[in-house]
């Protein structure tokens, strides 16, 4: 029984290990129903040359549904009876699986006879838990190699810095974003969403121009201009506060907010050779790959 108290510790430690490196990924964003897990991750795949000759790469959003993951079987929450909802949903916005740990330390008041093969049945679970989690993780990594590969063939080329955090909400320096952002939610342009301004009340002093009310800590007078907070003195403005200026997708069911991304194009290399060039190498793929690498190579002869 220690023995298996020890492998399941370790796998619901592991298990966490790849579920934090899923969300620290830079290129990551996670929506889940249920238990359903869906991530989008933005990539540089698509390399284009154009009629003039310019080889470039442009970032895309790419999204992937990763199907259910298997639930804590029934047969262990029937024997578990210190479990309740708390330990078998997700409680984590960030996260849609179980809390592992809470679980697993309630399951240790059971007796050692109902424990091992608890543990057996609890552990096969994880481990299935962890084949899922590595499936999303390598997905997630892809774009890394992406990126290598593109350096190994272009030698000056530079990973572009241009992805936003997981779950950001849109500050007001976010408001004067380009309309080519495009959305997370959609793959639309930002022009093509609806901008929504949160409005405030103030009291203006009018003794103090472009100032408002401010409460003296010691009085009911305006730290201002030292006089009572009266209509006479102090007037009521409505001002927009752009703090909380949010962006919406109207293209998703409700009002869900907006999250983008600066649609980037690299300019990899420029052919000096006469004549038309319209070519796209999907970097995804291992034979486009070797594609590019050996046109890149003829190119680079002229």
């Amino acid at each position: 029984v220690d023995h298996l108290v020890q492998l399941v510790e370790a796998l619901i430690e592991m298990n966490k290990e790849i579920w934090d490196r899923c969300l620290s990924s830079r290129v990551v964003l996670i929506s889940h129903d249920e238990r359903d897990v869906t991530m989008k991750r933005i990539e540089y795949s698509l390399v284009t040359v154009d009629s003039s000759g310019k080889i470039s790469v442009t970032s895309k959003l790419n999204t992937k549904d990763f199907g259910a993951f298997d639930l804590i079987p029934k047969k262990l929450l029937q024997i578990n009876p210190c479990c309740n909802d708390d330990d078998t949903t997700a409680t984590d916005r960030k996260t849609p699986f179980p809390d592992y740990t809470a679980y697993f330390e309630k399951a240790l008041l059971l007796h050692d006879d109902v424990l091992g093969p608890f543990l057996k049945v609890f552990k096969r679970h994880l481990e299935k838990i962890q084949v899922y989690l590595g499936k999303i993780e390598t997905w997630l990594m892809e774009p890394e190699q992406f990126h290598q590969y593109l350096k190994d063939i272009f030698d000056d080329y530079k990973i572009p810095d241009t992805f936003k955090g997981l779950g950001d909400t849109l500050s007001s320096s976010d408001i004067d974003m380009k309309a080519d952002h495009v959305c997370f939610n959609c793959c639309q342009k930002q022009t093509n969403h609806r901008i929504e301004k949160h409005y405030e009340t103030k009291r203006s002093c009018k003794f103090k121009v472009g100032s408002y009310f401010m409460k003296h800590p010691n009085s009911n007078n305006c730290m201002n201009c030292s006089r009572p907070a009266g209509s006479y003195y102090h007037t009521t403005v409505i001002s927009p506060s752009l703090s909380s200026c949010t962006y919406y997708c109207k293209h998703m069911e409700g009002d869900h907010s907006a999250n983008f991304f600066p649609s980037t194009c690299v300019e990899l290399f420029t052919c000096n050779q006469k004549g038309t060039h319209n070519e796209t190498f999907d970097m995804s793929q291992e034979i486009e790959r070797s594609r590019l690498q050996k046109f890149v190579e003829f190119m680079k002869m002229y």
